[in-house]
C-alpha cells in the first residue's frame, strides 16, 4: 500500500501537488485499479481519510455491482485510451444513493506506465430536482394523481398493448354528483377537501396497474390495462360507486356526495384513444341522465346498458 509521503516519480509529485488545490473529487489509479492518489475533495466526498482509500479498490468500499461498473470502464480506458464519461449510481459513506458523473482518461508517464485520472461531479441535487420537476409536470397539485398530460399517455400505452380474445384496455370516466352545491355552498376550501378524499378513496381501491388520473374540477378517469371485460371495468365501477356514495365530512359537517361513471371498451374505439375518451364521455352523460349514483357502459347505437350500481 502506498502512504501519503510515498515517492513518486516526479510527474506524478507534480500532478498530486495539482489536484489537490482542485475543488472538485479527483483520483489516479494503477493499471489494477488501486487507487494511487486522491485529493482532498475525494476524501471528503468518500468519507474516508487519504490512508484509507490509497491502495484499496473500488470493491472495498462500494457494492459488488457498483464496483463491476466502475472497474469495467476503468479497463476500457486503460486500454485503449479513449477519455470515458458516465453517469452512475454511487453510495457514500453515509449510505446515501447519489448519482454522480465520473470522467475518466489515460495518463502515460515518462516510462510508458498507465495511469487512470478520474473527476467526480455530483449531481444528484440536480437529477432530485429534475424529478421534482417532472413530477410536478405530470401530477395534478392538488390530489397528487396523474394530470391530463399523463393521463393521455398512460392511456396511449394501454390502448396500444397486446390484447387476448375477450380482453381489452378500459377507461372509466368519473364525475362527482353534487360536487358544484358543496362547492358554491361552502366555499372552495371544502371543495378541494372533497377532491383530496375522492382521489385517496380512489387509490385506496385500485389495484397497483389501474392508473387514476384528475382531469380537472371534479372530473377524474381510471385507465384500466388489459384484462378480461366487462368484468373487470364493471367491477372496479361498482366500487367506486358504493364507495363514494357514503357520507364525506367537512371538519364536522356531514355533505353528500355520489358519483357517475361512463366505461368505454378500447376494443370498442380500435387504436383511437381519442374515440374512447369519446365513448366513455357519451356513457358518463347516459349514468346521470339515468338518474345519477350508478355506471354505463357505451353502446353503439348511443343507448347503455341495463346495469346499474
Amino acid at each position: 500500500m502506498l502512504g501519503r509521503h510515498a515517492s513518486f516519480p516526479s510527474d506524478v509529485e507534480t500532478l498530486r501537488g495539482i489536484i489537490d488545490a482542485v475543488p472538485h473529487p479527483i483520483f489516479v489509479k494503477d493499471a489494477e485499479s488501486r487507487f494511487l492518489i486522491v485529493n482532498d475533495a475525494m476524501c471528503q466526498f468518500m468519507g474516508r481519510k487519504f490512508e484509507d482509500l490509497v491502495g484499496k479498490r473500488d470493491d472495498d468500499f462500494v457494492p459488488k455491482e457498483q464496483a463491476e461498473i466502475f472497474q469495467g470502464n476503468d479497463r476500457r480506458v486503460l486500454q485503449d485510451g479513449a477519455i470515458n464519461e458516465n453517469e452512475e449510481p454511487f453510495t457514500d459513506a453515509a449510505g446515501e444513493h447519489r448519482t454522480i458523473v465520473t470522467r475518466k482518461s489515460r495518463l502515460l508517464l515518462s516510462g510508458g506506465e498507465p495511469l487512470l485520472v478520474g473527476c467526480i461531479t455530483d449531481i444528484s441535487d440536480f437529477r432530485r430536482a429534475e424529478a421534482v420537476i417532472r413530477y410536478n409536470a405530470e401530477h395534478d397539485h392538488l390530489t397528487g394523481l396523474a394530470n391530463r398530460s399523463l393521463f393521455r399517455r398512460q392511456l396511449e400505452s394501454a390502448v396500444n398493448e397486446r390484447a387476448g380474445p375477450g380482453r381489452s384496455a378500459a377507461l372509466l370516466m368519473i364525475d362527482l354528483d353534487g360536487f358544484k352545491a358543496v362547492n358554491d355552498g361552502l366555499g372552495h376550501g371544502a371543495g378541494d377537501n372533497v377532491l383530496v378524499q375522492t382521489a385517496n378513496a380512489l387509490t385506496g381501491l385500485l389495484g397497483g396497474t389501474d392508473n387514476i388520473a384528475r382531469l380537472g374540477g371534479d372530473e377524474f378517469a381510471i385507465v384500466q390495462p388489459v384484462a378480461l371485460q366487462p368484468t373487470a371495468a364493471i367491477a372496479v365501477a361498482n366500487a367506486v360507486v358504493q364507495r363514494l356514495s357514503q357520507p364525506m365530512f367537512i371538519g364536522r359537517k356531514q355533505v353528500a356526495i355520489s358519483t357517475s361513471v361512463g366505461i368505454a371498451f378500447a376494443s370498442d374505439a380500435g387504436s383511437d384513444s381519442e374515440a374512447l375518451i369519446r365513448n366513455a364521455d357519451v356513457a358518463l352523460y347516459a349514468a346521470k341522465n339515468d338518474g345519477r349514483n350508478r355506471w354505463r357502459t357505451f353502446d353503439f347505437k348511443f343507448q347503455t346498458s341495463t346495469a346499474a350500481a
